[in-house]
């Protein structure tokens, strides 16, 4: 007969594993991402005339990066790991928490599926410059991107329970892990919805 000692030990092994696959999974969804992004551009040198008198550059204060360059890895790590975590038996409301604290406010969209972001992170949300209107490529990139990231949390509740999770979240981890994203992001109603929301609360960009 197998002792619970056995178990305890079987199931590490089985956490093993599912890191090593989490992390070989991680690696592959972000080589497809970036293959889909142009190459950085090469930067220049300047010349300087021996004796010649340069004026260094002023340092910069450094910008936040806006959601185009964002991968959601930082803000959906620190959300599971935080206090504010949720999930419900209705996974509206789970996703509507999730999306609340990955996208935040910096993204809308409007009835015809036209789509702005807040690209100007020098500028408040409230100033009309701040927003830039998107492609339909760069929207299904915050997707993909948003998507990786959910399935990273689902890996980690799927695995053994971890210390920061409370027991009674990790009672109700199968509303969550049964949930898939669409493959296209429109057929998230969920997402839609949220973006439609976000554009009726905020500023008007007339």
């Amino acid at each position: 007969m197998f002792d619970e000692s056995f178990f305890k030990q079987l199931s590490e092994i089985c956490g093993h594993f599912a890191t090593g696959f989490k992390k070989g999974k991680k690696l592959c969804d972000r080589m497809i991402v970036e293959s889909c992004e142009e190459g950085t551009p090469k930067t220049e040198t300047q010349n300087v005339v021996e004796g010649e008198m340069v004026n260094p550059t002023p340092p910069t204060t450094p910008l936040v990066r806006s959601i185009l360059e964002d991968d959601f890895e930082e803000s959906s790590t620190g959300y599971l790991k935080s206090s504010s975590f949720l999930i419900s038996r209705g996974i509206p409301a789970t996703l509507n928490k999730y999306f609340r604290n990955v996208l935040k406010e910096n993204i809308r969209s409007d009835r015809f599926k036209n789509t702005w972001v807040h690209y100007d992170t020098t500028l408040e949300k409230t100033n009309k410059k701040a927003w830039k209107k998107i492609s339909d490529t760069q929207l299904n990139k915050i997707y993909f991107n948003l998507k990786i990231q959910f399935d990273e949390i689902k890996q980690e509740l799927g695995a053994s329970k971890p210390d920061y999770i409370e027991d009674y979240t990790w009672k109700k981890r199968e509303f969550l892990l049964e949930y898939e994203f669409p493959h296209h992001i429109w057929s998230c109603k969920y997402l839609r919805k949220y973006l439609m929301n976000n554009h009726a609360e905020l500023p008007s960009l007339r």
